[in-house]
């Protein structure tokens, strides 16, 4: 997996909602930029699903971790 990132990334967050705490065991730890400053590189090791009607997840099944979260404000979450 690896991407780039042309613009700036907003301060990080801690997500404590009930589907980040069961995708990462705890909080999960977040910086967000707009979605079209990022370019995936290499990633074919990612499946996006579906959450939510307004969100898509990135998920590195190999790792067994979720890597993205790509919301409805045109805005992409890495998680730290």
């Amino acid at each position: 997996m690896r991407y780039e990132i042309a613009g700036k990334l907003a301060e990080p967050i801690a997500c404590h909602c009930s589907q980040c705490t069961r995708t990462s065991g705890n909080f999960a730890a977040m910086a967000a930029c707009r979605s079209e400053d990022i370019r995936l590189i290499a990633s074919s090791t990612l499946t996006w699903y579906r959450s939510s009607p307004n969100v898509e997840r990135g998920f590195l099944f190999a790792l067994r971790r979720q890597s993205f979260l790509e919301g409805s404000a045109h805005t992409t979450s890495l998680k730290a």
